[in-house]
């Protein structure tokens, strides 16, 4: 199935500003402009569907959905069938995230213009138009603390336009959308803080990758690491086959002790001398705070207060 990604604003529940507690965050020149954004109502239920914008003009010059590359052929007005992937800056913790999506979408190449506004919502916001139609039941939109999956930056990646068509052939591109496949499916992958991140197997370091899943992406390193230093965490001593059996075998964080961001290249690593298992509690508390990444021993220390 095609996937396009759109970036909006910031919004808590995109079911409207006039009249509720929301406020619309980022979202370009328009939003700061306007204090507005017709993205604000993208997932306000209009009978069996929503109706989602993304911006598409700047200044008087309006842009076209090449929905070509979606499948559609060259005359058509539309194309069926398509995930859009919704993104946007978080305000707090920085970074584009994924905030929701509408599976099996239609989007249109052109601006939709409503006959009339499908709901009050509508009305009272002044949304006249939309780029992107799916039934309600294909919607689905996540909370703000749940939205901590990280768009990377770069080569390869969305850049200063709305949408991306993610056509990339790059390994890490390709990584991504594994991961956002899973996420729409209900498997959500393990997210672990960007320090951790690993590019292909046994290299790491790729300064502009924000997410991977570590277990399947350097399965040599890590099962290097847990054959020697074993699947117990090596602050607290927890170990997940002891506590849950059979479900909990195996499994455990794996840890940089020299963190990657600090490296800034991508090099070839001794997974006995640079890592060790740790359980995700401990594994949390080393990088709770970004500045001041505690070492195991400190961590140790704190752990027998």
């Amino acid at each position: 199935m095609p996937i396009l990604f759109c970036n909006i604003g910031w919004m808590q529940s995109y079911e409207g500003l006039e009249g509720t507690n929301d406020e619309l965050i980022g979202g370009g020149k328009y939003v700061t402009e306007n204090k507005k954004g017709h993205e604000v109502c993208n997932f306000v239920p209009c009978g069996n569907y929503v109706y989602g914008h993304v911006e598409s003009s700047r200044g008087d010059i309006e842009t076209q959905i090449s929905i070509e590359r979606l499948g559609a052929g060259p005359h058509s007005e539309f194309v069926t069938g398509v995930d859009v992937i919704w993104t946007a800056t978080s305000p707090t913790e920085k970074g584009r995230r994924v905030v929701g999506w509408f599976r099996n979408a239609t989007v249109y190449r052109n601006r939709q213009k409503f006959k009339t506004p499908p709901t009050a919502q509508h009305r009272r916001d002044g949304i006249t138009d939309y780029r992107i139609k799916a039934k309600i039941s294909d919607a689905e939109l996540l909370v703000p603390q749940d939205r901590d999956l990280v768009m990377p930056k770069g080569k390869g990646w969305m850049g200063e336009k709305a949408w991306w068509y993610a056509n990339s052939d790059q390994q890490d591109v390709s990584s991504f959308l594994e991961v956002v496949q899973d996420l729409i499916k209900g498997k959500p992958a393990l997210q672990i803080p960007a320090e951790e991140i690993q590019p292909p197997p046994s290299f790491e370091g790729a300064k502009k990758s924000i997410i991977v899943n570590v277990y399947e992406r350097d399965p040599s390193a890590r099962k290097a690491c847990i054959n020697h230093w074993g699947a117990k965490c090596i602050v607290c001593g927890f170990d997940f086959e002891s506590a849950y059996g059979e479900i909990g075998k195996g499994f455990i964080h794996v840890h940089h002790l020299v963190p990657l961001s600090s490296i800034g290249k991508r090099y070839k690593i001794d997974p006995i001398k640079e890592l060790r298992p740790i359980c995700p509690n401990c594994h949390s508390m080393i990088h709770r705070e970004r500045k001041k990444i505690l070492t195991v021993e400190a961590l140790r220390k704190v752990l027998k207060r």
